[in-house]
């Protein structure tokens, strides 16, 4: 339950980028770093306009390595993992049904072990250390579920056994039946991520990670703030926003004060008080 929490509040943000939102214009109390001043166009409201930075407040760390699809340990680190990565299919706004996103369509076997995805061409990874926004391939796919299930802190698709690529496409075998499939890919365990990043960077991969996503991690200061930027050669619909920071404020009463100062746009996980 917590897991689908925080999966949608993923998506409200993300809606909520695309939207547009009127910026902050200074820095947050007690966040141990500064929120940059911004400026966007004067608008109607309800009327989007493309810039400014989304800045957020949570009261939960987020460690040095916590960014790593696979050590993301909770609402607030899933929320930057889907902003800057994605996933094989992703939930309709109503979460009532699963559509395309890195595949664009996929077959189910009659005895429900065996997916087949057609994976979308023309993406492109973020640019990092080890490649220079190449396209995502099949294998990267492979790649990404198959260290998922391995390595994931919490035991990530328990009913999988290994991913594969056939004929192009990529073909998950499942150990067991199971009518949670598509919806666990949907998590941030399933981003799907480039190889030679995660090898060349080892542990530093949760610091500095790269995806597919509309938002790049610029800089991750680990229990401090997480800054992404709009990803210019995103495959996807252009955000309205420039960027969104996430700013470590644990006191409630700092958070709920730059808040109603106008320091950040949103405040996460408060109590009802």
């Amino acid at each position: 339950m917590k897991k689908s929490l925080a999966w949608l509040l993923c998506g409200a943000l993300l809606a909520g980028s695309l939207a547009g939102c009127a910026p902050a214009q200074s820095s947050p109390t007690g966040s141990g770093s500064s929120a940059p001043q911004s400026s966007a166009p004067s608008a109607d409201p309800g009327e989007p306009v493309y810039g400014g930075t989304l800045n957020v407040a949570i009261n939960r760390t987020i460690n040095a390595n916590a960014l790593d699809p696979v050590y993301a340990n909770g609402t607030h680190c899933d929320q930057v993992v889907l902003q800057y990565g994605q996933t094989l299919v992703e939930e309709n706004a109503a979460a009532t049904d699963y559509v395309p996103c890195l595949a664009t369509d996929w077959t189910v076997s009659e005895d429900g072990l065996v997916y087949t995805f057609t994976i979308r061409e023309g993406v492109h990874f973020q640019k990092g250390q080890y490649q220079d926004g190449r396209e995502m391939t099949p294998e990267d796919v492979v790649y990404s579920l198959n260290r998922a299930h391995e390595e994931s802190w919490w035991g990530y698709l328990p009913f999988f056994d290994h991913a594969e690529v056939q004929d192009g496409k990529v073909v998950c075998y499942l150990e067991t039946a199971n009518a949670t499939f598509l919806h666990e890919l949907c998590s941030p365990s399933g981003v799907i991520i480039p190889q030679e990043e995660v090898e060349g960077l080892g542990e530093q991969f949760g610091a500095q990670p790269i995806g597919t996503g509309p938002f790049q991690v610029v800089e991750h200061v680990p229990d401090q703030y997480t800054k992404l930027e709009k990803n210019p050669d995103y495959w996807g619909v252009e955000p309205y926003l420039d960027g969104v920071t996430y700013y470590i404020i644990t006191d409630e009463a700092q958070a709920m004060n730059a808040l109603n100062t106008g320091e950040v746009d949103v405040v996460l996980t408060v109590s009802g008080n």
